[in-house]
Order: structure tokens, then sequence, then C-alpha cells
């Protein structure tokens, strides 16, 4: 993976599309913060929304970023025949556990736990 900020490799006069909740996006001309990890999904129509959402979790500047970017709807029945076999079913399944792990509070941070984990390193560094 490069560092951040590279920019998506296009030849001339060439699309780079992500696909993210049903959407393609032109990153032809985007320079990545996250670096080249971009050019694992970019003109591939891999279907690339789980990666942007877990990476992404808690990013407005990403989203921000994606709706300044040229777009154009996907074709489901497209997506659905470039996905491997039993791939939607299992991100289907990965969205209802992530789901149910977000209502037992699992993803909300926890500054206490925080602190005791800063004071743990502390106490193994100087012991």
């Amino acid at each position: 993976m490069g560092k951040g900020g590279d920019k998506v490799v296009t030849p001339v006069g060439e699309k780079k599309e992500v696909l993210i909740d049903g959407r393609f996006y032109d990153v032809s001309n985007l320079k990545h913060p996250g670096g080249s990890v971009i050019n694992f999904y970019a003109g591939k129509e891999i279907d690339a929304t789980q990666a942007f959402n877990n990476f992404h979790v808690r990013s407005k500047k990403a989203r921000k970023m994606m709706d300044v970017l040229p777009s154009r709807p996907a074709d489901e029945k497209k997506i659905a025949k470039n996905a491997l076999p039993g791939q939607l079913d299992l991100l289907a399944d990965f969205d209802e556990f992530t789901r149910q792990l977000e209502k037992e509070g699992f993803f909300k941070p926890a500054p206490l736990h925080v602190a005791y984990r800063v004071i743990e390193i502390i106490v193994l560094y100087t012991a």
C-alpha cells in the first residue's frame, strides 16, 4: 500500500470508478488520503460499500468528498453478476451482525476504558 495522498493511476482517457452504495463514483482524478488502497476497487466493478463504511465509519469528510465526485447509478443486475458466489449473502449477514453489535453498544467510545488502557501502558513502561 502506498502513502497517504496517492493518486489513482488512470491511463489517459480512461475512467476509474468505485462502486459504493449502488453508485459508481469517478475517482480518476482523486488524490485518496489513505493512499493506494483505493486501487483494490477502482475500475473493477466490485462493490466497495462494505470497505468504505468500515474505514470511514465516523468520517463526514469522506462523504463530503464523495458528494462532489462525478457519479452515476449502478445497474443492480450487473452488481449481482459481478459478485462472487455467496458474497452478497455474506455481506448482508455481516451488516446484520454489525447492527446487532452497534445496538449492544460495542462501537460506542468508552473514555473510562481508554483511560484504563493508557494507565496500564504507563505502568508497564515504568515498571
